[in-house]
Order: C-alpha cells, then sequence, then structure tokens
C-alpha cells in the first residue's frame, strides 16, 4: 500500500487568505516595535512627573523671532491616544483571527477533497485485506471449532491471542459486522460474509 501524499496546505490557501495572514504579521509587528514601546515610555515619563511642555529655550526663540509654536498634547493624552491605537490593532488581530479560522477550515477542506481518491484507494485496499483476514480466520477458527464439537483436544495447537484480538468471526453483533456493514455502506464490499449473517 502506498502513502497517501498531501500537497502542503499553502497549495490551498487562496490569496485572500494569504492577505489575511500578512495583515496579521504586520499588525502584530507594529505593536511591538511601535505601540507598546511609546505606551511604555510615556507611562514612565508621567510616573516621574514629567510634562510635554516646549523647553522655555526654545519658547523664547520663537517669541523673539514671532512664531508662536503649537501647544503639545499632555503625556496623558498622547498616551491616551496610544492606548486607544493598541485597542484597535488589537480588535483588528481579533477579527483577523476569526476570519483566519474560516479560511484555514476552507484550505483544509481542499487539501483533503484534493487528495480524496488516495484516500478512497486506500480504504478500498483496507477493506480488501480486511475481507481476506477474516475469510482465512473463519477457516481456522471453524476448524477449531469442528475438533472441540467433537471433544477433541487441540493440545494447545491453536492459538488463543487470534480470539483475543479478532474476536468471534460469526458473532453479528461483532466489529466484524460492524467493520463490514461500513464497507459495504462506502462500496467496498459487495455484501456482507454469510456466517455474519442474521440466521432465520
Amino acid at each position: 500500500m502506498t502513502h497517501i501524499i498531501f500537497k502542503p496546505i499553502d497549495t490551498f490557501r487562496i490569496e485572500d487568505h494569504k492577505a489575511n495572514l500578512l495583515n496579521s504579521t504586520k499588525i502584530e509587528a507594529s505593536l511591538k516595535q511601535e505601540d507598546y514601546p511609546a505606551r511604555d515610555k510615556l507611562k514612565a515619563a508621567i510616573n516621574r512627573n514629567e510634562t510635554s511642555d516646549v523647553a522655555p529655550e526654545l519658547r523664547v526663540t520663537a517669541l523673539a523671532e514671532g512664531r508662536s509654536l503649537p501647544v503639545p498634547a499632555t503625556l496623558e493624552a498622547q498616551l491616551y491616544e496610544v492606548q486607544v491605537r493598541i485597542r484597535d490593532k488589537n480588535d483588528a488581530l481579533d477579527y483577523l483571527a476569526g476570519k483566519a479560522k474560516l479560511l484555514e477550515i476552507e484550505a483544509q477542506k481542499r487539501m483533503l477533497d484534493d487528495a480524496r481518491p488516495q484516500i478512497v484507494a486506500a480504504e478500498k485496499e483496507i477493506f480488501e485485506t480486511f475481507t481476506k483476514l477474516y475469510n482465512q480466520y473463519l477457516n481456522y477458527w471453524q476448524s477449531r471449532q469442528t475438533l472441540r464439537g467433537n471433544s477433541i483436544r487441540t493440545f494447545e495447537l491453536f492459538s488463543n491471542s487470534f480470539d483475543e484480538f479478532l474476536g468471534v468471526p460469526v458473532d453479528i453483533n461483532s466489529a466484524w459486522c460492524e467493520l463490514f456493514r461500513e464497507g459495504i455502506a462506502q462500496g467496498y464490499v459487495a455484501k456482507m460474509p454469510a456466517a455474519l449473517r442474521p440466521r432465520s
């Protein structure tokens, strides 16, 4: 049996998905490199009781030259602006994460649909192998039961491990029966083995 080979998931990501991932990466980078450091810097300045006032020397020079300097926003106002920007970016990341999850599910589905022929072929081969194993085991099991039915000892020539692992091959409530039912439903098996059909 050959291995099922899946193409790389990225092959099935549409351009919208790739753009979504790229935008998330950019926003996360800007938060780490710009917004969080700016927030921390402003908080530290406020804790040191600093202000955003223009240095007196610069103010005097500007007035002497007949210029007016813009009134800078307070540190608290600057901090609020940064915090709002951080909030908006985190909201955007939450939105993009939700969208990315749906897009990733769609990409995974496309990947599985592409591999469907391989999966179907593998399942068919497995059911064929199970059918062959079942027939071999049934013959083996019935031969031993014939000896027991005639009160003939087996002298431990028949392994009990098979019973523990494979169960009773004529039990209509066994795992064998469930397996063949699924195989029939999927079209891998033609019919239920006679030994597993209900007795009238």
